[in-house]
C-alpha cells in the first residue's frame, strides 16, 4: 500500500522462519473457497481468527502496490482485493479483512472500510500514510500504544498529501491540507524491552528517519507452538513473500539499518465490530 506510495517503503528484508499450513494457501482459493474457510472459523476469537487467516498467506509473493481502486478508476487501475501478491500494507489490510468478514463478499467489502476513509473508494480517500491516516482512521479497528511503552520517543514530520499525489503526476484530484504530526515511536535500541509487552496480533509499524512520512513497513507479532514471537510480514528483500521474522532476526536487521529508527505499535481491538 500506500499502494503506490507507502509500499515502496516495505523495505525491509529480514530473515525467514518457515511456516506451514495443512490448509491450501490463500493465494490458490477460489472465492467460495475463501468463503468456506471464514465460516469454519467464525466462532473463533477475532485475534485466532487473525492469526490463521494470516497463515494462510505465508508464501505469498511480494508485490510492490498490488492493489488500486478497480478498472476504470482515475488514477489506480488495480483490483480492490488481491490475494495472490502482496506488499506489507495490503498483507496486513486483507488478513484483518478475512478475520472480520464471515464471507469472500463481505471481505471484499470491510477492506474497503479499512483501506478508505468513510470506505469511500478514491484515491483521494485512501489512507496512503499508515500512522498519519490509516490507524486515525480504523480507529474502531485498532489503536496506537506506543506512546504507553516506556522508553518511547516522539518524532515530528509533515505529512503532505499534495506533494505525494504531485510526485505521482496526478491531476486534478483533491488533496487534504498538510499536517505538521508526532508520533511515537521505541527506539532500536529499546526493543529487546518489547516482547513483554506484546499480543497476538499486534502489528509492529517499523519507523524510519525519512523525512515526510513516519512509516517504512508493517507486519503482525504472533507466538509459535514454543512461545517464541515472530514477526509476520511481507518482505521485499531476500525471499520477497510473506514470512514469519524470529524476533531476533528483526532486532538484527533493524540494528544494522542506518534508516530504520525503531518501531510503532498498534494493537487491534479484541472484539472490533465489522462494518
Amino acid at each position: 500500500m500506500r499502494s503506490v506510495f507507502l509500499s515502496t517503503l516495505c523495505l525491509a528484508g529480514l530473515c525467514v522462519f518457515s511456516g506451514s499450513s495443512p490448509l491450501k494457501p490463500l493465494s490458490a482459493m477460489q472465492p467460495q473457497e475463501i468463503s468456506t474457510f471464514l465460516q469454519s472459523q467464525h466462532k473463533s476469537p477475532f485475534l485466532k481468527r487473525l492469526e490463521l487467516a494470516s497463515a494462510q498467506a505465508l508464501n505469498t509473493p511480494y508485490r510492490l502496490g498490488p492493489l488500486g481502486e478497480g478498472p476504470g478508476a482515475p488514477f489506480d487501475q488495480k483490483p480492490l482485493i488481491n490475494f495472490k501478491e502482496v506488499d506489507c500494507v495490503t498483507f496486513c489490510e486483507q488478513s484483518l479483512a478475512l478475520a472480520l468478514a464471515k464471507d469472500h463478499g463481505q471481505t471484499v467489502r470491510i477492506l474497503q472500510k479499512i483501506r478508505y476513509k468513510n470506505g469511500q473508494i478514491a484515491m483521494e480517500k485512501r489512507n496512503h500514510y499508515f500512522m498519519a491516516d490509516w490507524v486515525p482512521n480504523n480507529r474502531w479497528l485498532v489503536k496506537d500504544i506506543t506512546a504507553t511503552l516506556p522508553g518511547h520517543q516522539w518524532l515530528n514530520r509533515t505529512i503532505s498529501h499534495r506533494q505525494l499525489f504531485a510526485s505521482q503526476n496526478f491531476t486534478g484530484i483533491e488533496a487534504l491540507e498538510d499536517r505538521d504530526l508526532k508520533q511515537a515511536y521505541l527506539p532500536t535500541a529499546r526493543l529487546q524491552e518489547l516482547p513483554r509487552f506484546l499480543q497476538p496480533g499486534d502489528i509492529g509499524v517499523l519507523i524510519q528517519s525519512r523525512p515526510g512520512i513516519f512509516a517504512a513497513h508493517t507486519g503482525f507479532f504472533f507466538r509459535t507452538a514454543s512461545g517464541d514471537w515472530v514477526y509476520r510480514n511481507a518482505t521485499s528483500i531476500g525471499p520477497q513473500k510473506v514470512v514469519d521474522t524470529p524476533y531476533a532476526d528483526l532486532m538484527a536487521s533493524l540494528q544494522r539499518s542506518k534508516n530504520l529508527i525503531g518501531m510503532a505499535l498498534v494493537r487491534p481491538h479484541t472484539s472490533p465490530k465489522a462494518p
